[in-house]
């Protein structure tokens, strides 16, 4: 049995469940049928209607289940329906791949070969189910739904419903409603420590402590090829080319043997640039100056999903110093590189100059002139705040900070 989805409000695509229908029919034969709330049976004594998104992007959803007790024809107001939402390994696909999947799918190409491997894959992917979640749903008498609300960590999923009836016997429904849960905006944060220990390595071969300096860079390889780190994320995650980085990196680690202080400093310098370009793949900090107001506006613009960024905290750090920031960090190693995914994070705030939010989509520092400055300086971008569940993530752009 397979979910028939229709598109909803804010690119949402939900389910309404049919008996007896696999996933290529009912991807080829959904036009006929997205109108309708088709019903499916659970058992002899009930029948049951399910409104299941199929995506998220770090939001709460809503599982609805609506059950119909077959011998009166009403809604069965005191059942009991319990969600199960079971998570899957990461997907054979890239992130590119998966969303030129998703488009198809929002556009109802629903009979693509490529989307119907897709939805196979999720419908029947190996899980682990020691990381289930379970939620007992409520009744919402003005729609007849039983409905849970889940905040679902990025991963792909297989949602099921039990339902009990009045006498506690429990229903248990075989239909599995796919679920992906995708990133809200991008994740660089281990791109920004690959940035962090560049400097280091920087300054301390400035120093000619060469200790030091394979000490990061024993730590830049690990971030890396750490999970989420700029292989990962560039080449494994969106099937990006990085043989400018990788050539560049193996220039650098030579002159580290060599101990050629100029040049590892040109290589770091070098490096830094093609990391930057590696991060605006992801997202982009753009600023332009504004006389009339004397200030800068900026936008951060997320190019992962093609839109700008909102509730983000940005911080212009003027007279930016690598020294002191290595000497106190803000950004830090959460846990060392192949023991965690997010092991970037932020040890305090960065100080500097407030950017007000403008609008909901920009930001404004007044005073501030970025197209004109000189002065080392970074702009700091920290974003995806407020739940507990999900890492908060940051991106910076740095201006005039070279060695």
């Amino acid at each position: 049995m397979a979910p028939s989805p229709k598109f909803m409000e804010e690119w949402t695509l939900r389910y309404i469940v049919m008996e007896g229908m696999n996933v290529r029919k009912f991807c080829i034969f959904m036009f006929s049928l997205m109108l309708s709330l088709t019903a499916h049976a659970l058992g002899e004594e009930f029948t049951i209607v399910a409104d299941i998104p199929v995506f998220s992007f770090e939001t709460p959803i809503a599982l609805k289940i609506k059950v119909i007790d077959k011998k009166t024809n009403t809604v069965a107001e005191r059942a009991r329906v319990i969600f199960e939402a079971i998570p899957g390994s990461s997907p054979p696909f890239t992130h590119n791949d998966e969303f030129a999947y998703y488009r198809k799918f929002i556009a109802n190409n629903h009979d693509d070969p490529d989307v119907i491997q897709y939805f196979e894959y999720l419908k029947t992917s190996k899980v682990n189910r020691r990381r289930a979640y379970r939620k007992i749903a409520t009744y919402q008498p003005t729609t007849g739904f039983h409905e849970a609300t889940y905040l679902l960590d990025r991963a792909p999923y297989q949602i099921k419903a039990f339902v009990i009836d009045e006498n506690g016997d429990i229903h248990n429904s075989e239909t599995v409603y796919p679920h992906r849960a995708h990133c809200a905006y991008f994740d660089v944060m281990n791109i920004e420590l690959t940035k962090q220990y560049l400097h280091y390595i920087a300054l301390h071969s400035k120093k000619d402590e060469w200790d030091a300096v394979n000490e990061y860079r024993d730590l830049l390889d690990e971030t890396l090829s750490g999970t989420h780190g700029l292989y990962y994320m560039v080449r494994g995650h969106h099937g990006e080319n990085l043989s400018a980085f990788e050539g560049g990196l193996k220039q650098l680690s030579a002159q580290i043997d060599n101990r050629a202080k100029s040049d590892t400093i040109n290589g770091v310098n070098t490096l830094l640039q093609v990391v930057q370009k590696n991060e605006d793949y992801f997202g982009t900090i753009d600023y332009r100056y504004d006389s009339e107001q004397n200030g800068t506006i900026i936008k951060i613009w997320d190019n992962t999903y093609d839109k700008p960024m909102t509730d983000v905290i940005v911080i212009i750090q003027q007279n930016y110093s690598i020294e002191k920031e290595m000497e106190n960090p803000s950004l830090i190693s959460l846990q060392k590189p192949k023991e965690g995914k997010y092991h970037a994070t932020l040890s305090f705030m960065p100080e500097g100059k407030y950017a007000q939010e403008l609008g909901g989509v920009e930001y404004f520092a007044k005073g501030v002139n970025l197209e004109s400055i000189t002065s080392p300086t970074r702009i700091f971008a920290y974003y995806s705040l407020g739940d507990l569940e999900i890492p908060s993530k940051f991106i910076t752009e740095e201006l005039n900070v070279q060695h």
